[in-house]
């Protein structure tokens, strides 16, 4: 769902005085910068704090003093950050955050803690009791952008140790926050089924879309190549590149199942598509081997 293409106007008084925002498990600003997406991570941010929603951002990230220099370019309300400034082992670096916290918040009496992804997540936990045991007023938010633990499950088996303890950490974030978020409604729908969550604790937030984070103009649609078909994103198994290279291959008649007629063009007029994939991944060799055995343009 796109946010307003303008920041709302400035509330009479802000939702809590901080924002406490737990990045993914050992992502941090300068990662999302390298790999061009921190104007995209950052928009939503952006406008609440021109909104003045929050007195205060703060973000936990797993970076260097990079990402302190980085932050210091954002806006309008420029986010503290707490990251790894001493390149502690990630278990010490995340048992000090609570307490840094606690110290950079001395002052605020509401706050909004909020995790971007369930993986990295527990954190947020840690960091929400330490702020009510210092007599804050806090609220809890667990987003969930994708299925952490099914994905897990996928990638290590259902009962790998790696399976069971995302399961646990999932299921200690979810029910211990105020709110959980899903990104989809069977994303939703299997945390509240797995965990006992209440409806009135649940809500259903798409991912958005920002414009105007570019200066590049849009490609008018008549300049665009309807025979092209684009991916972008990392090759890994839960992207299902695989599905899309074999609807490829059956659209122009070479695929496996090329006799079924509801996806490729009829006997003698074919319909040549080209495939572009843009991303990085362990299955980057495999898919390269599946269209080339397929004949697909890719």
């Amino acid at each position: 769902m796109p946010p307003p293409s303008s920041p709302a106007p400035p509330l009479a008084e802000p939702i809590a005085d901080a924002l406490v925002v737990t990045a993914c498990a050992y992502h941090s600003l300068q990662r999302s910068r390298d790999e061009g997406m921190l104007q995209r991570e950052w928009a939503m941010y952006a406008l609440l704090g021109a909104a003045g929603m929050y007195g205060r951002i703060v973000l936990v990230t797993y970076g260097g003093a990079e990402d302190q220099a980085i932050a210091s370019t954002l806006g309008p309300l420029t986010p503290q950050v707490i990251c790894n400034t001493e390149s502690l082992d990630i278990p010490q670096f995340l048992a000090a955050v609570p307490a840094r916290i606690a110290g950079a918040l001395a002052s605020a009496r509401s706050v909004v803690v909020k995790t971007e992804q369930m993986w990295g997540g527990r954190v947020a936990l840690d960091i929400a009791a330490t702020l009510r045991a210092a007599g804050k007023r806090v609220g809890l938010i667990a987003r969930a952008g994708y299925p952490w633990s099914r994905f897990v499950a996928a990638e290590s088996g259902a009962a790998s140790p790696q399976a069971a303890e995302a399961a646990m950490f999932e299921c200690d974030l979810c029910r211990g926050a105020d709110v959980v978020v899903g990104t989809t409604r069977d994303i939703l729908d299997a945390l509240a089924w797995r965990y006992a969550l209440a409806p009135e604790h649940t809500r259903l937030i798409p991912n958005y879309l920002c414009g105007g984070l570019t200066d590049r103009p849009i490609v008018p649609a008549s300049e665009r190549d309807p025979a092209t078909i684009l991916f972008a994103g990392r090759l890994q198994p839960q992207k299902r590149v695989d599905l899309l290279i074999d609807a490829v291959a059956r659209i122009q008649g070479t695929g496996p199942r090329a006799g079924d007629t509801r996806l490729h063009a009829p006997p003698g007029a074919p319909r040549p598509v080209r495939l572009h994939i843009i991303g990085q991944g362990p299955l980057e060799a495999s898919l390269k081997a599946q269209a080339a055995a397929a004949g697909i343009d890719a």
